[in-house]
């Protein structure tokens, strides 16, 4: 079997502003370790990553890998559903939308339980959808599902009945997953 090598790159630019001070100490330790700046930087980060942690509510406490994923869509969708971590207007925005048309974006309408493929599929356009959600909320608010429910028709996804027949989200409802594991318990 073949396997095709892929154009993506497996790292990212990011690009810093630095005072000349703070360069310099960096130029100092690559090459005082004789390492690149950048295996330096990221060096610190995974260490800065490692000991910072989100307070819960019942005193656990979570780091980046509980929300972490390969997908960028379940990790902000994973993000998004924890209360516990700051948000920004947009968050509060791109949350809101999530929550309205949850049937798109999980099987068991629960956001800390997202729809893998779905979310693959309408995540890349989130933006878009959202900013057809605001234009047109108050004249159709049914008009971003349809352009999603189209663009997972368009992948060869079922997409969910859309316009809902209720005005409000579904109640989240337990996966049949859950349900199996429930009937099998013997007491």
């Amino acid at each position: 079997m073949v396997v095709e090598k892929s154009n993506r790159a497996k790292t990212l630019t990011l690009s810093l502003r630095l005072d000349p001070k703070t360069r310099f100490m960096l130029e100092f330790m690559a090459k005082l370790k004789r390492q690149s700046i950048t295996t330096i930087v990221e060096e610190a980060i995974r260490r800065a990553g490692s000991d910072t942690q989100v307070e819960t509510f019942d005193k656990e406490s979570k780091t980046w890998r509980d929300y972490w994923d390969i997908s960028d869509g379940i990790r902000a969708i994973n993000m998004l559903a924890d209360s516990d971590l700051p948000s920004s207007f947009e968050d509060d925005e791109i949350r809101a939308f999530v929550r309205w048309h949850i049937e798109f974006f999980s099987d068991t309408n629960k956001l800390e339980d997202p729809d893998r493929i779905n979310v693959e599929v309408l995540w890349p356009n989130i933006e878009s959808y959202v900013q057809i959600w605001q234009d047109t909320k108050r004249s159709d608010p049914w008009a971003a599902g349809k352009k999603m429910a189209d663009d997972l028709t368009s992948a060869n996804l079922r997409s969910p009945n859309w316009p809902r027949s209720e005005k409000s989200p579904p109640k989240p409802i337990k996966s049949s997953f859950a349900r199996d594991l429930d009937d099998e318990v013997p007491f």
